[in-house]
């Protein structure tokens, strides 16, 4: 029993001993969490510190570039400041180079031209400084004398016995210094030559001064009086390419100094006959008002042989005009009907006759008169003041006829027969027998 007691005894302080070391096992867990929480918290209060600190820091270095920004963008203010008043000035002195220093350079420029005689290249430097110092009295100067340097010329040509160019230079000049008498001079220059140039027999030449004198004097009469003694009214001395004149038609569109004599180019010669046709484009006319006709019922043909017949020859110039049997010719191009051969006395050429004279005698291009032009003759002047006449032959279709174009050439296709801006070159058949 004894044993029993010693043994529970035994047990008992064990277990106590046991509990003791449990339990101071368990104080050393406790006290060593408590340190670990103890240093945790120490720890948490020095992240709390220091991000305390680096958020100040922070600030701090905001607030230091905010006030470098500041100080920077008052410097660059100041910059602004003494800058533009710079970029004004750069720019003040180019428009002064511009306004002053330039057109001071372009004018001695223009200047130098001028006194090296290049007279129409200064007046184009003067023109385009627009006023600048006395350009606009420079331009007169050289105007001036560049009207000396042609007067000068035109002397000269006039003093050579070329009266007939001296007086187109000296017209140029619309009355510079006494460029007008001039004229007047060498029309009686060309006056007074033509007596010895009919001595010498030439009478046909002698007759074209007179002629191209017009009214000065009594050149007219003079020229009829030659063509009378010397028979050339028959038209016998002059051959294939002359200009001859035969009746008379308004050209100068100027109604009160009577009509002018007509020139007409020589096409050709044969049998007693020449065939001529006017050297201008005498006067505008529709070749028909309304649409699909032929020659033979077109209006151009009626007027022809009515209101321009009897208005520009003579009663003895019309008994030596024949009634010309006139082809109705088709258009070489296309199938457009031709109508009936009429019997004409003034006529058009046909297109496969102005092929032929064109590649011989005839020139193709022709120059209207200025009575023409006042009626609508429309002028090319890229052609030199060329015109479009009218030939018989028809065109593309019945409501076209075919013409010779500003360049000379005869169009298949034509024009609409209503068109009333081409010329009229009308052609005739002279019995050389009868003049």
């Amino acid at each position: 029993m004894e044993d029993i007691h010693s043994d529970q005894n035994l047990d008992g302080t064990r277990k106590s001993a046991k509990n003791g070391r449990v339990t101071a096992r368990q104080a050393t867990i406790d006290a060593k969490s408590r340190r670990i929480e103890a240093q945790r918290a120490m720890d948490h209060k020095r992240d709390e510190e220091a991000h305390k600190v680096a958020e100040l820091k922070r600030q701090e270095e905001q607030q230091e570039n905010d006030r470098l920004d500041a100080v920077v963008k008052k410097k660059d203010r100041k910059k602004v400041g003494i800058a533009l008043p710079l970029i004004i000035l750069g720019i003040a002195a180019l428009i002064i180079v511009q306004r002053k220093v330039i057109p001071s350079y372009d004018y001695r420029n223009a200047v130098d031209l001028m006194e090296e005689g290049k007279y129409h290249e200064a007046i184009a430097e003067f023109r385009a400084l627009q006023g600048y110092k006395d350009s606009d009295e420079k331009i007169l100067e050289c105007e001036a004398a560049l009207n000396e340097v042609v007067y000068v010329n035109a002397v000269k040509i006039m003093d050579d016995g070329h009266f007939d160019d001296a007086i187109a230079v000296f017209e140029t000049l619309h009355g510079y210094k006494d460029s007008k008498d001039l004229i007047v001079k060498c029309m009686e220059g060309k006056y007074n030559l033509a007596p010895s140039i009919l001595a010498e027999g030439n009478y046909r030449e002698a007759v074209d001064i007179y002629y191209s004198l017009e009214e000065y004097k009594d050149s007219h009469d003079l020229a009829q009086e030659i063509c009378k003694q010397h028979g050339l009214d028959t038209l016998e001395d002059v051959d294939v390419g002359d200009v001859v004149y035969f009746g008379q038609y308004e050209q100068d569109d100027n109604p009160h100094d009577g009509k002018e004599y007509v020139e007409w180019v020589v096409l050709e010669k044969r049998n007693g006959k020449t065939l001529v046709i006017s050297r201008y484009g005498l006067d505008c006319k529709w070749y028909n008002p309304q649409e699909d006709t032929t020659w033979e019922d077109s209006y151009i043909r009626s007027w022809l042989n009515s209101t321009f017949y009897d208005g520009t020859f003579s009663e003895e110039e019309k008994g030596t005009i024949m009634l010309a049997n006139v082809r109705a010719e088709k258009n070489p191009v296309h199938d457009t009907k031709p109508g009936n051969a009429t019997r004409d006395r003034v006529f058009l050429l046909s297109q496969s006759e102005t092929e032929q004279y064109c590649s011989t005698v005839l020139e193709g291009r022709c120059m209207p008169t200025k009575f023409a032009m006042a009626r609508g003759v429309y002028c090319y002047e890229n052609c030199g003041g060329d015109c479009g006449w009218w030939l018989r032959s028809p065109g593309l279709n019945q409501s076209s006829a075919a013409f010779v174009n500003e360049y000379g050439w005869a169009s298949y296709d034509g024009i609409g027969v209503e068109y009333g801006w081409a010329a009229v070159r009308p052609a005739l058949w002279i019995n050389l027998e009868k003049v």
